[in-house]
């Protein structure tokens, strides 16, 4: 059983190392939870708040000092600083579409 575990565990832990976290993922942007890693109390808190993986995730905005950042997740929103969400590793689906009027030259 234990084995099973570590196995599962390291698994997820070689997902999350190549994938970005969501303190460097720009507004606008939509992202799936890959995992969180952290201590425990962390990992549970941030699961409680609804970041589990699978979970789709929107950056909204962030403040005028890059801290915090708004997240919407499960249809309610989440405002947390970046070192909480340089704890969350993320897969993006959809980045930001570019501004109309950038695109004319």
């Amino acid at each position: 059983m234990r084995r099973f575990r570590f196995r599962q565990r390291r698994r997820q832990f070689d997902k999350m190392v190549s994938t970005p976290t969501l303190d460097l993922i720009p507004p606008g942007s939509k992202t799936e939870v890959v995992g969180i890693e952290g201590p425990g109390w962390i990992v549970r808190r941030l699961g409680e708040m609804g970041f589990t993986p699978g979970t789709e995730v929107k950056v909204l905005r962030r403040a005028p000092l890059a801290d915090p950042v708004e997240y919407e997740i499960r249809n309610y929103l989440v405002i947390l600083r970046r070192e909480e969400a340089a704890l969350i590793h993320v897969q993006p689906i959809e980045l930001p579409k570019e501004k109309e009027a950038e695109k004319q030259p």
